[in-house]
């Protein structure tokens, strides 16, 4: 019953729906190329997967919590920065395809815990990543270093 929804373009996008036709879920697979409206794309998910090898910031977490969606994430040096295991997302360890579909299917059974993570992220998000807080942040480190 899962649909996946892969934003984004790279050389491996024809290995990647060569893998879902030979899987036979290339109709629940959706390779939506290079997209500008993520808020739409997020809007419209139930939760948010970021499987990233590498994710050295974690933006994408931020924008998923501004939209008030859980979030399972693989746990690199992004996501870990970002996630409290358990509170503002779900963490499964890099490149480990069994856990990160255990973690999805927990989130997907319990529609409790997608409410949690849903609201502990989103106020993560208010207390420390709307735009005036960190503009805020920016002038508190500027007033620093101009003294």
């Amino acid at each position: 019953g899962f649909h996946l929804w892969l934003a984004g373009e790279g050389g491996e996008r024809a290995a990647l729906e060569a893998q879902a036709r030979r899987a036979g879920v290339a109709d629940r697979v959706h390779f939506l190329g290079w997209r500008r409206d993520t808020a739409s794309l997020l809007a419209a998910a139930d939760i948010f997967v970021c499987s990233s090898r590498r994710e050295p910031l974690g933006n994408v977490m931020i924008e998923a919590w501004a939209a008030g969606k859980p979030v399972v994430a693989a746990d690199s040096d992004g996501p870990h920065e970002l996630i409290r295991d358990g509170e503002t997302g779900l963490l499964v360890p890099v490149e480990d395809a069994g856990a990160l579909a255990v973690a999805i299917r927990k989130l997907s059974d319990n529609k409790e815990l997608q409410t949690k993570l849903a609201v502990q992220g989103q106020a993560r998000y208010q207390s420390e990543f709307t735009e005036d807080r960190v503009v805020a942040m920016y002038r508190e480190f500027f007033d620093k270093v101009a003294r």
